[in-house]
């Protein structure tokens, strides 16, 4: 499982998150964007978690991996 974080001075809210991975990232207010479900990102949603922080143009998306059994603190 990994956890991820946006970081909303270096977020521009340009949506490409949000049209990479819906599922995971909406825009709010056009100032910045958000984990829809919290930190934890699903096994099924990795995939799409790891495009859009790549193809993020400021690099606010910060992705890792969480210790089995850890919490989001951990990682």
């Amino acid at each position: 499982m990994i956890a991820g974080r946006i970081d909303p001075a270096a977020c521009v809210a340009c949506g490409l998150c949000e049209r990479l991975a819906p599922a995971l990232f909406r825009v709010i207010l056009h100032r910045v964007a958000v984990l829809r479900l919290g930190p934890r990102i699903p096994a099924s949603l990795e995939e799409r978690a790891w495009w859009a922080a790549e193809a993020c143009p400021t690099g606010a998306i910060h992705l890792s991996q969480v210790p089995a059994g850890g919490s989001e603190g951990e990682c």
